[in-house]
């Protein structure tokens, strides 16, 4: 049964962090790569994490998603700067090492064993020996948003759950568009409403030391002074 803070759901999901942790450490993914288990998650609700290539942060953040699911039916929001860095074949990508390693079936304490792709959202499911799909969860886990739209969202998005908010590739080769954080804020907005159970992870393979993003939130000192490896900065709001 899901619960809310103060038995009020405009305020969002009461979070067992005890058993989705649990949950995700069940998994034994290897050490040597990004543990979201280190974000401060019950005092801050922006997280940016900034790391060279083949740390696994994408992969191990949307598998800590996906434990939330499990435990208290959050979804992952996932979101990237434009519409084709979320078309179906570069999305498909998100999956391959948890495929690869049967994560699924671990999470779900083998109820589905894989995941399917449908209209920009992600549900378990499973599938027989030919890689055929034969049922499918009703609720989907992960749904795929850009900041291209974020304008049209305002008017038809809803995700009364969506807690789990990734922007994954934050600081991407693509140039910074003018009003890009706006933009992002919007959206972020359009997905939490007044909820305050959300959390924000901002995730980049670049370190951009002159990013604009880095002089909206105000850290631009602490990343000019940062050293090479994984880093996070967290803030409350």
């Amino acid at each position: 049964m899901m619960k809310y803070i103060d038995n009020d759901k405009q305020k969002g999901i009461l979070h067992d962090w005890k058993k989705i942790r649990k949950k995700f450490k069940s998994l034994r993914v290897p050490e040597e790569c990004y543990n979201p288990l280190t974000l401060p998650l019950n005092k801050s609700v922006w997280h940016l994490i900034l790391s060279e290539r083949s740390k696994g942060k994408t992969t191990n953040l949307i598998l800590f998603g996906m434990c939330m699911h499990v435990v208290d039916g959050t979804t992952i929001e996932y979101i990237r700067q434009s519409k084709t860095q979320i078309a179906p074949m570069k999305s498909e990508k998100l999956f391959e090492t948890i495929l690869k390693y049967d994560y699924i079936s671990k999470i779900t304490d083998g109820k589905y064993n894989s995941c399917v792709l449908k209209n920009r959202k992600w549900y378990f499911c499973n599938r027989d020996e030919n890689g055929n799909e034969i049922e499918r969860a009703n609720s989907h886990f992960m749904s795929m948003l850009n900041l291209e739209e974020s304008e049209t969202y305002k008017s038809v998005y809803n995700a009364p759950y969506g807690d789990w908010i990734i922007f994954d590739e934050f600081l991407s080769r693509t140039r910074y568009r003018l009003n890009e954080f706006i933009e992002l804020t919007d959206l972020i907005s359009t997905i939490k409403r007044e909820r305050i159970s959300t959390n924000i992870i901002l995730s980049s393979n670049l370190v951009d030391k002159n990013s604009q993003y880095f002089n909206e939130f105000e850290i631009m000192d602490k990343i000019r002074d940062s050293t090479t490896g994984t880093s996070f900065f967290s803030k409350t709001s």
